[in-house]
């Protein structure tokens, strides 16, 4: 157990229990955040700049099946690289979301949080490759102060930062295709489709 004197953009002081320090490739760091993840009692949430690791992948979707609420934000670019993956998550009820890219930001977090305690750091990605061959580390503690912190980080990106895959797209789509119903010019709704379709492609490709 240590005292840490946590200071930054949120300043707190937390007490926090370090249970795991660990270091790829010598140590088993991928099968030990796999093992992490499956002592979640109520939920899970990560984010993560990519993600694709078979063992990980399996631990979160069996995670999900015990009842597990598992939420995910990636970045826009490893969703799309890794859609395979994505899809089988999301087929398995885990929820995922998009954090798009917005100038020169990007989300670069390597971050799970365990239930209302429990913290995962790392520097590198949840990637089978990473884990066998670069040097990463990883550090799993508990502190309900910092988990409380993280978690609303994690709400603000999830809320205000991301949508979900083409959701913008569908909502807009609705929203012109109301105007359909009570047009009766032609040229009109012409349009009306060619204005949605243009603003569709700007939002799928942004």
């Amino acid at each position: 157990m240590s005292n840490c004197n946590c200071i930054g953009v949120f300043q707190i002081n937390c007490l926090a229990n370090i249970n795991y320090v660990g270091f790829s490739p010598d140590d088993n760091v991928e099968d030990v955040l796999s093992n992490i993840i499956s002592r979640a009692a109520k939920s899970i949430k990560i984010m993560i700049f990519k993600i694709s690791s078979d063992a990980i992948v399996q631990s979160l979707i069996d995670a999900r099946i015990r009842g597990i609420d598992v939420k995910i934000i990636v970045e826009d670019r490893n969703y799309k690289n890794d859609k395979k993956v994505m899809d089988l998550m999301q087929k398995n009820k885990i929820s995922i979301q998009v954090c798009k890219k917005t100038s020169n930001e990007i989300l670069h977090h390597k971050i799970t949080l365990i239930d209302s305690t429990g913290i995962v750091l790392g520097t590198g990605n949840y990637v089978h490759e990473d884990f066998m061959s670069n040097h990463e580390s990883i550090l799993f503690i508990e502190s309900r102060e910092l988990n409380q912190t993280l978690a609303e980080l994690f709400n603000s990106i999830w809320h205000n930062k991301c949508c979900k895959p083409n959701d913008k797209i569908i909502d807009i789509s609705k929203f012109l295709f109301r105007f359909l119903k009570i047009i009766n010019k032609p040229r009109v709704k012409v349009l009306i489709l060619a204005v949605s379709l243009t603003i569709n492609l700007f939002l799928l490709f942004q």
